[in-house]
């Protein structure tokens, strides 16, 4: 089970001053507890190009979100999300193609899928 992993991602989310994810996760909401942690704690390290491709979730991730954030009279602010971008996806971009001339160099290797 995710037990073992549980107790490192709460450490990070103790470290931040988020509450700690609930014990007895099924192995799958724990897995989705990770992807969304990694999204929001490495949001600006270049990691969510690799981890898109890593779980193959490029088909959930095609909309690109913005958020408008309006002033109240009252002081306070009203926030609107919408979909900004929508993009493109196709399963043969979790990875990249194997460049010819190393197919050409080796006639064993296989081009990826959707590539040739």
């Amino acid at each position: 089970g995710p037990e073992a992993g549980l107790a490192y991602v709460n450490r990070i989310r103790e470290r931040a001053g988020v509450t700690p994810l609930p014990s007895g996760m099924t192995t799958d909401k724990f897995r989705e507890a990770v992807i969304k942690e990694r999204a929001l704690e490495l949001a600006f390290e270049g990691h969510r190009f690799w981890d898109i491709r890593r779980w193959k979730i490029g088909a959930e991730t095609t909309k690109v979100y913005g958020l408008t954030i309006t002033p109240q009279n009252d002081g306070s602010f009203s926030y609107v999300r919408s979909v900004i971008q929508q993009r493109g996806w196709d399963d043969r971009m979790n990875y990249y193609p194997i460049a010819d001339a190393e197919l050409f160099k080796n006639h064993n290797l296989v081009q990826n899928d959707g590539w040739k």
